[in-house]
């Protein structure tokens, strides 16, 4: 038999029986439109329930919640007793107005989800009146807007179940999809889906058994508790799984001044988030399994971190780099519209050297010192694809400055016992600069024996693919010319040692010309012997041409 209760005993009974406890427990203000009661089974229906915000939840919701219908399967004896003695309860349609994540102090990240439910959760729990041990509840379908946000959970399913003096409270839920829209979050939608939650609801305090989720970012598995749902006091353990092309999506991520665009690689974050909220603070581990920037494989990263109120730290960072082994420490330092600052002490041991990199990152701006050597100047010519036989010690330091997508660097080189297409050079130095793919040379000096070569010049490297060009001048005191000449063309009938300058330009892997004008001491050439003489050539691919050649013996030429 179905009665519609509109007045009379019964319906003073279920006025009693059920609004006082939502009031008592939701609110003074709470209103039913409809309470229906179907008497086989005993079913107990409410329609059109609004609850306003009351108490914790007047920080996070911007209206009264409304829901649709309210169906509850419960004992006759419920009736007689005056104690609700639910068995099941399905809730339908339920419509709630969060506040917008900047005017409440609730995350707006995964962790909103426990969060709120602890909002939710009085300090002191006492359900008067209400009796039961096991519910299930079906919320279904879920949508709320904000000014900024959209958020969409499908397929709401959850299983509560009660100790025997109803003070702790076990929560499972499980949610088929979630779609949220947030321009603070991400910079497009994100999609979550097989959301599971194993909590316990303490009157002081949120036991969070199992929170996982899937979705865009990857996979995300929480455990832990929140403590006092007034001044939220969190200690929970984090695992995140994901691919740094999953998280460009965050906006966290695309704030960060460095392009993610060439980044690729597995990432793994372990570790625990505690404190106050929002003064919130976390710290554990991190891996970047195959690592890659643009076509640079970096193999495996890994290191530990603390991120705590905008101060991020990186220690023990350990990378892959060009066969060798890249680690050192980073303090990152931003606040909301002001420029982020970096400290960073980066070591690399690699390529039959080492190399010292420190300073800092003002916002896109790089103040930095490097000093670094190598046993053998060869292995760094072969990681830029040079093929031609070379050897040497080089050291270098100097310093990193301006933009970070335009960086300039500045420095000194020098190299000793140097070997190139088997011809050796004792010693050279040189003071670089390089900004835009354009390396200066200001000041360049070569020894070999007695003799000096002092070079200045310039080296321009192409967007795309391709060769460099170069122009240099190159003036020589005593210099072995033959030596010289001889790492681009085949011997040339000259003296060895000669004074003067040659200027050289080069265009292209195979395109160069070269044009001296020299004076030599006393020698021997083209088998004839002289006091002192002087030429003047020009040397491309296509051959050697003399304009001009003198040789003097006493007073003939």
């Amino acid at each position: 038999m179905n009665l519609l209760l509109s007045g009379g005993l019964f319906a003073e009974r279920i006025q009693h029986l059920v609004i006082t406890p939502l009031r008592t427990h939701l609110g003074p203000e709470v209103t039913v439109s409809t309470v229906q009661l179907t008497v086989v089974p005993t079913r107990l229906t409410l329609k059109d329930v609004t609850i306003p915000p009351f108490g914790a939840s007047m920080d996070v919701l911007n209206a009264p919640v409304r829901v649709d219908e309210i169906t509850m399967k419960f004992s006759p004896w419920s009736l007689l007793t005056e104690t609700l003695i639910l068995q099941t309860m399905t809730i339908k349609g339920v419509h709630a107005s969060l506040r917008n994540t900047q005017e409440h102090r609730g995350p707006s990240a995964p962790l909103s989800v426990p969060f709120l439910l602890s909002q939710y959760w009085p300090r002191e729990v006492v359900l008067r009146n209400v009796v039961f041990s096991d519910l299930n509840i079906e919320l279904g379908t879920h949508t709320n807007k904000t000014a900024n946000d959209q958020w969409k959970m499908t397929g709401i399913e959850g299983q509560l179940r009660s100790d025997f003096a109803m003070k702790n409270f076990h929560l499972d839920i499980t949610t088929g999809t979630a779609e949220i829209q947030s321009a603070d979050i991400a910079k497009a939608p994100m999609r979550f889906v097989s959301i599971e939650a194993t909590m316990v609801l303490h009157p002081r305090h949120l036991e969070i058994k199992e929170f996982s989720v899937g979705g865009t970012i990857g996979h995300i598995a929480l455990h832990g508790r929140i403590d006092d749902p007034e001044v939220p006091t969190l200690t929970l353990h984090a695992d995140v799984r994901s691919t740094v092309e999953d998280l460009r999506v965050l906006q966290i991520v695309n704030n960060i001044p460095v392009s993610m665009e060439d980044l690729h690689g597995v990432v793994h974050l372990k570790g625990e988030i505690v404190g106050t909220w929002p003064d919130v603070r976390t710290r554990g581990m991190f891996s970047v399994g195959n690592l890659r920037v643009g076509e640079t494989a970096l193999g495996h990263s890994r290191g530990r971190y603390s991120l705590d109120q905008g101060h991020l730290t990186v220690k023990a960072l350990s990378t892959d780099l060009f066969g060798g082994r890249l680690h050192g420490n980073i303090n990152m330092q931003w606040q909301i519209e002001k420029p982020m600052h970096t400290q960073l002490v980066l070591g690399y041991e690699g390529l039959a050297g080492t190399l010292q990199l420190s300073g800092s990152l003002e916002d896109a701006v790089l103040d930095l010192s490097i000093e670094g050597s190598t046993r053998d100047v060869g292995e760094i010519a072969r990681l830029v694809n040079y093929t031609e036989p070379l050897a040497g010690q080089l050291d270098f330091n100097g310093s990193i400055t301006g933009e970070i997508s335009e960086p300039e660097i500045r420095g000194r080189a020098a190299i000793k016992d140097l070997m190139v297409k088997g011809r050796f050079i004792d010693s050279a130095w040189a003071t670089l600069a390089y900004q835009r793919g354009r390396l200066d040379i200001a000041k360049a000096i070569l020894r070999q024996g007695a003799g000096l070569f002092d070079i200045e010049g310039l080296v321009l490297f192409p967007d795309g693919e391709g060769a460099p060009s170069a122009d240099f001048t190159v003036m020589t005191q005593n210099g072995s010319l033959r030596d010289v000449v001889a790492l681009v063309y085949k011997e040339l009938p000259i003296p060895e040692q000669a004074n003067g300058t040659m200027i050289v330009h080069v265009d292209g892997a195979q395109n160069y010309v070269v044009k001296g004008a020299l004076s030599f001491p006393a020698g021997q050439a083209l088998g004839e012997r002289f006091d002192e003489g002087d030429v003047e050539f020009v040397l491309n691919p296509r051959g050697a041409t003399f304009t001009r050649l003198q040789l003097r013996q006493g007073r003939g030429a």
